[in-house]
């Protein structure tokens, strides 16, 4: 399917928040009042000048805290982490996605592409829906894979 605008989004979005069965558990917190300055550790503080540091940046702003969100606060079996940790899929790239998805049994189940504004022109290439799924990836039904290849690497 090819991607289109989704004019529901925001409302299924937010009920899809409210059905959700959060736990109490506590997964992060905020330094008090006087220690919440701009160069306190939770801040961000490195510049990114190409794409191996937008996807390492990416990883720990969005995976780690996804995975912590997915796991701890939902009760899902999900976590982000890095493509070479899956159990081989049966389709091919042509290259190593920047970013995957899967399960505890390290089933694939989602993949994406990390771009930079400074070497694509996203805004263009957005009318262009091959270009366009591209630059987003797209999830992956996967069948039958091997064993996997992340409990085995150092």
């Amino acid at each position: 399917m090819a991607p289109r605008h989704w004019d529901s989004f925001e409302l299924e979005a937010r009920r899809h928040f409210r059905s959700v069965g959060f736990s109490n558990k506590v997964l992060d917190y905020a330094p008090a009042k006087e220690d919440d300055h701009e160069f306190h550790i939770k801040k961000e503080q490195l510049l990114c000048g190409d794409e191996h540091s937008v996807v390492a940046r990416f990883g720990q702003n969005v995976g780690h805290v996804m995975t912590s969100v997915l796991r701890g606060g939902v009760g899902t079996k999900l976590r982000f982490g890095d493509y070479k940790c899956v159990k081989p899929p049966e389709v091919t790239f042509n290259k190593v996605p920047d970013i995957a998805v899967m399960d505890d049994n390290y089933n694939l189940l989602l993949v994406g592409e990390a771009k930079t504004p400074w070497k694509h022109d996203i805004i263009k290439n957005e009318l262009d829906n091959v270009a366009f799924r591209k630059y987003l990836g797209e999830p992956l039904s996967i069948s039958a894979c091997q064993a996997p290849t992340c409990a085995n690497s150092a």
